[in-house]
Parts: structure tokens; C-alpha cells; sequence
């Protein structure tokens, strides 16, 4: 349908997603390699799983 769900933003060595009003819903550290969880910081788990974090 064309509508933006999210946004991916690169900074240095951490990778953060936002929804469509640009609301924090994860953040992947790519030196830890883990993603975490843009409102509480709870680790989702190993690696870039930034789009599980998606509604």
C-alpha cells in the first residue's frame, strides 16, 4: 500500500529503528552484537533482529 512502518538509522556502531512517528522500537549494537528493546532496553536477542521489534 505504499505506507511507512519504519524507519532504519545507522550511527556510528549502533543501528536504530523507528516506527512511523518516530518512536524508538529497538537499537542493534553491531559491537555487542545484540538488539535491544527501544522502550525498556530489554535484550531481544543475539544479532540484528531489529525487525522483530515491528508491530
Amino acid at each position: 500500500m505504499g505506507r511507512l512502518i519504519g524507519q532504519i538509522v545507522e550511527n556510528g556502531n549502533v543501528v536504530y529503528l523507528r516506527d512511523e512517528k518516530g518512536r524508538l522500537k529497538g537499537t542493534y549494537n553491531k559491537v555487542a552484537d545484540k538488539t535491544y528493546d527501544g522502550q525498556e532496553g530489554h535484550l531481544i536477542g543475539n544479532g540484528n533482529q531489529l525487525l522483530r521489534c515491528l508491530d
